[in-house]
């Protein structure tokens, strides 16, 4: 799922981690996802949450 750093990726990111959802947080900057990724682990602190580094502006 990407756009998980606001809006209704966000909303929808934090129920699925409730239900046992591995979510990739990926956003168009670190620190936005790092900040998600806080905020979701706030709501769901057992939550299955990765935080690749990837770059998806340029998929020449």
């Amino acid at each position: 799922m990407t756009g998980v750093t606001d809006g209704l990726c966000k909303a929808i990111a934090t129920p699925l981690s409730r239900k046992g959802g591995t979510v990739i947080v990926v956003g168009p900057s670190e620190a936005r996802a790092e900040d998600s990724l806080r905020d979701i682990k706030a709501a769901v602190p057992n939550a299955a949450l990765t935080l690749p580094a990837c770059d998806l502006s340029s998929q020449a």
